[in-house]
């Protein structure tokens, strides 16, 4: 971000930020690796199944609902969360 944000005023900004990321990641992905070797560092996990992703899903827009719900009821300040007005 910064990259394009000053880069659009000094064009050597861009460039000294994109060089900063690449030796940034660069260390990042090296650390992982590392990480990565670790004994016992992972465990796998069966994936769960269809069924209990949509529930999940289900369960959480219910949710937003009922809040939205009662926070319209209410006449609520938590109804800003889901409303901006500027």
């Amino acid at each position: 971000c910064l990259s394009l944000v000053l880069g659009s005023c000094v064009a050597l900004l861009a460039d000294i930020f994109n060089h900063a990321n690449v030796a940034l990641v660069a260390i990042l992905v090296s650390g992982l690796k590392q990480l990565s070797r670790i004994p016992f560092g992972a465990v796998d996990v069966p994936r769960p199944p269809v069924w209990c992703v949509c529930a999940w899903y289900g369960a959480l827009a219910a949710l937003v609902i009922v809040i939205h719900a009662r926070a319209d009821r209410a006449g609520h300040a938590a109804g800003a969360l889901f409303e901006y007005e500027a």
